[in-house]
């Protein structure tokens, strides 16, 4: 008795199968609607292209090959709850450009803020997005900083100034910021660490500053 490879439905033999294959058509069947109904797992099933509308997805998704991994469209969108994330190790575990939303986060670890590292010219700008540190390894006599920083965002100036004896003729901030205290912070000797935040008002970006003193 011939059967199909997956599931061992009977194939009723061409021009036999005497009284028996409308039995066994009808145990066919019978299967088939079992397994589209939800009765039985449906296992191995390839899906080239189709839509999944509703239902509950259990188990593992993807074909665990690193070399062809399984991917999501960018424009596809993810509604729902997750359960868990378990991220891979790094540099692998990465998620960029992502708002997380969460009523609590708890820090198992420690987390890392990016570094930026910024060599000497006339005219320096320090921008958010490329990290929320950022180090001038030395300061310009007459130097022009400009800010580049949205609301919400901070950052961290560490600006070097090596000369003892007679601190920087200009500092020029191209950036409206209001200084706590009041006036820009004086750079002397040493490295200088600066807190820059901003904040979206109903006058418009606000961008504060605070000079923390210097590290020498």
């Amino acid at each position: 008795m011939a059967t199909t490879k997956n599931y061992a439905l009977i194939k009723p033999a061409v021009g036999g199968s005497e009284n028996e294959w409308g039995g066994n058509l009808n145990d066919d069947l019978d299967r088939i609607d079992g397994l589209l109904g939800g009765d039985e797992s449906i296992d191995g099933i390839k899906i080239d292209s189709g839509e999944i509308n509703g239902g509950t997805i259990i188990g593992e998704i993807g074909n665990g090959d690193p070399d062809n991994p399984t991917t999501i469209n960018p424009e596809t969108v993810i509604s729902g709850k997750v359960k868990r994330l378990d991220g891979l190790d790094d540099p692998d575990g990465v998620i960029t450009n992502c708002d997380v939303t969460t009523r609590e986060l708890t820090v198992t670890e420690s987390i890392t803020e990016q570094v930026k590292l910024h060599s000497p010219t006339d005219d320096i700008t320090f921008k958010a997005q490329d990290g929320t540190m950022h180090y001038l390894s030395a300061l310009n006599d007459q130097q022009e900083i400009t800010l580049t920083i949205a609301s919400g965002q901070a950052m961290t100036l560490m600006l070097e100034w090596s000369n003892p004896n007679s601190p920087p003729t200009s500092i020029v901030w191209n950036n409206p910021i209001k200084w706590v205290g009041g006036g820009s912070p004086d750079i002397v000797e040493g490295t200088n660490v600066i807190q820059i935040w901003a904040v979206g008002t109903g006058m418009g970006l606000q961008i504060f500053g605070a000079g923390a003193g210097a590290a020498s």
